[in-house]
């Protein structure tokens, strides 16, 4: 149960497997090593679906889908299919039934079939994904000229872009002789999204290959598809006030599907990624960090996994390896802006405020070059001017800051809270306090920021007052800060 607890799912399964072999009258322990099996994409999980599959009420909807994608491993399509069909009364295993279904008939050589049955489905917010999958099946089946025409329908249908989608009509593309077009496209998707924008070159490089050319793969892809959902379902059921399951269980089921995925395609880096970021939402930064280090420095994707390292690194205080990392990503993505704020956010961590001062100056000439500069980088370099006692800086970033983001609190308590603190036009400075604990009015540290100010910046207050800002400073430059792209490449992946 430890090794459970700890989200080291082979231990657990080991373990499981261990009692219920000297207790093997105790179903509930043989149920237990079968999903733990599963979770951990251990091979022994086919041989315990099978024998969970024998006890009353055995046969589930995961034993299905592992049983059929044994059958997939050994190329046995009509078992495949059989046994993917007995998990759809599932429903969201229904949902993608039809792409397990589609994808085995493309492997026995019906792909017209297979595409009939995607294309003719209306009304389902998977359209455009099944419509994309209906093009890799074409172009997987030697179908050109029909491959490119499906993956211009599910571009146009798909909501922005789409990392798989977007490296497939690359591909057929560059394939077809319109480098430029191919170019331009890939170079759209880079632009648009921070974190992918860290393996450009690997994805440029790469832009000739097709990400699916077997059904097997094909069939990964659409269990990634279903992780993604339904973690997306289980963030709108977090924030809905209705009862059901709760996070951890949908994290739990999106696990098992990218546990699935990965049993059929190893090397899917996609894959490992969305299962680091679970792990690392659940407490499980040792199991996130060993899923990273899998993916090897040849993938496209490495560089993303990489700066996902570091974070991990850097949450759990190893801030050497961290800043290790990303010193070395920072050089080689040519100095993108997400590596080199995250290098000073590490080097912030680690107090060394001349190196995060040189890594933000780095970070706020790319955002005013790009036209991308946000409140919170200037913020981030504002504390790190403020530490290393350059407070005219510290104060021209905080104003900056401010036209930008005129209503966040955080900003408002340490302009004022620093203004107050040098006795610098204390009636301004109590005017952002007071805005600030009108905007934020359950933050001790910005009430103690201004009852600080009101009394003096002398008063008996001004020690604690001081500690609860550099809380709140700190807080703006912990791995967390720099976490808000990282999920973005899941959502890329599967949608």
């Amino acid at each position: 149960m430890v090794a459970t607890h700890q989200g080291d799912d082979l231990d657990a399964a080991r373990a499981f497997r261990a009692a219920a072999a000297a207790d093997p009258t105790n179903q509930d322990l043989l149920k237990q090593a079968f999903i733990r099996s599963v979770l951990a994409g251990d091979p022994e999980a086919v041989p315990l679906a099978r024998r969970t599959a024998r006890l009353p009420e055995g046969q589930s909807i995961i034993s299905s889908l592992v049983l059929g994608n044994d059958a997939t491993t050994r190329a046995d399509w009509t078992e495949a299919a059989r046994f993917y069909q007995q998990a759809g009364a599932d429903p969201m295993a229904h949902l993608i039934m039809p792409l397990l279904q589609a994808w085995c008939q493309q492997a026995q050589n019906h792909a017209d079939e297979a595409i009939a049955s995607l294309t003719h489905i209306q009304g389902s917010v998977l359209v455009p994904f099944y419509t994309l999958h209906a093009a890799m099946i074409a172009q997987t089946a030697g179908q050109t000229a029909r491959a490119g025409d499906l993956f211009a329908q599910a571009a146009k249908m798909m909501p922005g872009y789409d990392l798989l989608l977007t490296r497939s009509q690359a591909a057929w593309l560059w394939s077809q002789g319109q480098q430029d077009k191919a170019r331009s496209l890939m170079r759209g998707m880079i632009q648009a999204d921070p974190v992918l924008a860290l393996a450009g070159a690997q994805l440029q490089a790469t832009i000739s290959h097709f990400p699916v050319t077997s059904a097997q793969s094909g069939i990964a892809r659409a269990y990634v598809l279903t992780a993604f959902l339904l973690r997306q379902q289980g963030r709108q059921q977090g924030r809905s006030q209705h009862p059901g399951p709760t996070d951890h269980q949908f994290d739990e089921a999106s696990r098992l599907m990218l546990g699935f995925a990965l049993g059929l395609d190893p090397h899917l880096a996609e894959a490992r990624l969305m299962l680091a970021e679970i792990q690392d939402d659940e407490g499980h930064q040792t199991a996130a960090r060993e899923t990273l280090l899998r993916i090897p420095q040849t993938d496209p994707l490495y560089p993303v996994a990489a700066f996902r390292l570091a974070l991990v690194d850097g949450s759990t205080g190893h801030l050497d390896e961290a800043r290790t990392i990303l010193t070395r990503l920072a050089h080689d993505t040519g100095g993108q802006a997400l590596a080199v704020r995250a290098l000073g956010n590490t080097l912030s961590a680690q107090k060394d405020w001349k190196g995060a001062i040189a890594a933000y100056n780095q970070a706020v000439t790319q955002a005013t070059a790009s036209k991308t500069m946000d409140w919170s980088l200037l913020f981030l370099r504002a504390v790190a001017y403020h530490e290393s006692g350059d407070w005219p800086r510290a104060k021209a970033d905080l104003q900056q800051a401010l036209k930008l983001a005129p209503d966040e609190p955080l900003l408002l308590n340490f302009l004022g809270y620093s203004m107050a603190e040098r006795k610098e036009n204390l009636a301004e400075a109590e005017t952002l306090l007071s805005r600030a604990v009108d905007l934020d009015p359950q933050d001790a540290a910005i009430r103690d920021s201004l009852g600080m100010d009101q009394g003096g910046a002398g008063g008996p207050g001004r020690r604690h007052c001081f500690a609860g800002t550099r809380g709140r400073a700190n807080a703006g430059r912990s791995g967390s800060e720099l976490s808000s792209g990282g999920s973005l490449l899941a959502r890329r992946t599967a949608e």
